[in-house]
């Protein structure tokens, strides 16, 4: 079977690693899973670490209550030493492959790819995932001569998608300042994005602006790295903030609107029925309903 025909599959299906259990890194499982809308949310349950690669679709991911969006080309962490979850987006459920891995290097070996405990989870080049795909699709291709041997397979396929994944990140040169690479431009231009997103003025202009780049290479630049364009991030993202809001207690669709730098309510009321199903009116009364 081909990698293209094995990511349609509507399935979910996993390989187990009939190996020794080695004490630096072991892989447990690799898989890759085809969610529906209906799927409920995932948590760290276990002792293994699992790393998710989204292939397409996306994820609301939650670490420490926090709650933030990721799309195709992201990849994150379910750690068993923190509060961590996942759950895929409805209207636009995600593919990812999976591994679920351990040892004492194991956290080790993620800080070397850029995670960290604050961030455990990491936006990737488009231009790798090509790569990383082969890589990950490779053990679910085991011969019947290989089944046998799938440790030190799944270690040497394991070590290599590592390398993958911290090829994504900004290299350092000899004095230590990163390099202008797409993924430090990305890196500043996410950071400009959430200190600023909020303003009823903002426009993917001032974020090309802020990193140097013509506002058409940017606008190309952002929706290959994150995998949808500016304008419908930055809707999302205003919504994911006004549903937090109503969580917290918001009650006023004007102020919603205010707050999330949509200041027409009206205008407010399209992007948010569009974005989360409901209406904010909706969403209100459903809150209200779930906190009495």
């Amino acid at each position: 079977m081909k990698i293209s025909e094995f990511e349609k599959q509507p399935w979910v299906t996993a390989v187990n690693n009939s190996g020794l259990n080695l004490i630096d890194c072991f892989i447990d499982i690799y898989g890759y899973e085809c969610t529906t809308p209906d799927k409920e949310a995932v948590t760290n349950v276990g002792s293994t670490y699992r790393l998710h690669i989204i292939t397409k679709g996306c994820v609301h991911f939650t670490q420490d209550n926090k709650t933030v969006k990721l799309y195709k080309n992201s990849c994150f962490i379910l750690d068993p030493t923190k509060y961590c979850s996942f759950q895929p987006d409805r209207s636009n459920p995600a593919h990812y492959y999976w591994v679920s891995f351990n040892g004492r290097e194991a956290k080790n070996i993620l800080q070397q790819i850029g995670f960290n405990a604050h961030c455990l989870y990491l936006h990737l080049s488009s231009d790798l995932m090509p790569a990383i795909r082969r890589t990950l699709f490779k053990n679910f291709q085991l011969s019947t001569e290989e089944k046998p041997i799938s440790n030190f397979i799944f270690m040497e396929n394991f070590y290599a998608l590592a390398r993958l994944l911290r090829q994504a990140q900004p290299q350092e040169n000899e004095n230590g300042s990163s390099k202008k690479s797409r993924n430090d431009y990305m890196e500043r231009a996410l950071v400009y994005f959430k200190e600023h997103y909020t303003e009823p003025d903002f426009t993917i202009s001032d974020v090309a602006k802020h990193v140097h780049l013509h506002k058409n290479y940017f606008s190309s630049l952002f929706k290959s790295e994150i995998g949808v364009p500016f304008s419908s991030y930055l809707a999302d993202k205003r919504i994911v903030l006004a549903v937090s809001l109503i969580r917290q207690g918001q009650t006023s669709v004007v102020k919603l609107a205010e707050s999330v730098g949509i200041p027409d309510p009206s205008y407010f009321t399209k992007v948010f029925k569009k974005y989360n199903h409901n209406s904010p009116s909706e969403e209100i009364h459903k809150n209200i309903f779930d906190t009495i």
